[in-house]
């Protein structure tokens, strides 16, 4: 067994599912995301580290948990403008709410606990100054 692992496992509240509970109860089938359809990359050159971990940065925040809530795109969106706010040295560790999104998005597309697109989060944030 690897003893270089930077996580660990162990017993958590998924560990009596077999992977087909785990996929009908967790997990949500793909999305068209707008925001990315024709987007296309330019090749930029960079130079790239061979190690770089942003919690060393301190700009990302601890893991969150959407329980049976089907808000993944809320901690995504949420969790990217956390990041960006810390990058910019506004804050450490700043946590915004999810909450705000699942109960306040609807009129961008998005469906609370039942589904909702991080791009259409953005938008909705953009529309409102913020979270």
């Amino acid at each position: 067994m690897r003893q270089d692992l930077t996580w660990k496992k162990g017993i958590n509240l998924f560990s009596d599912m077999t992977f087909e509970e785990f996929k009908s109860k967790k997990l949500m089938e793909p999305q068209n995301c707008s925001a990315t359809y024709n987007l296309k990359p330019q090749n930029k050159h960079a130079s790239i580290p061979d190690y770089f971990d942003w919690v060393d940065q301190t700009v990302v925040t601890p893991v969150k948990n959407q329980g049976d809530c089907g808000s993944c795109w809320t901690f995504s969106t949420v969790g990217a403008m956390e990041s960006h706010w810390n990058i910019l040295k506004k804050g450490v560790n700043v946590l915004f709410s999810e909450q705000q999104l699942v109960d306040c998005a609807g009129d961008f597309d998005n469906y609370g606990c039942d589904g909702g697109l991080p791009s259409q989060a953005f938008e909705y944030i953009r529309h409102v100054g913020g979270l």
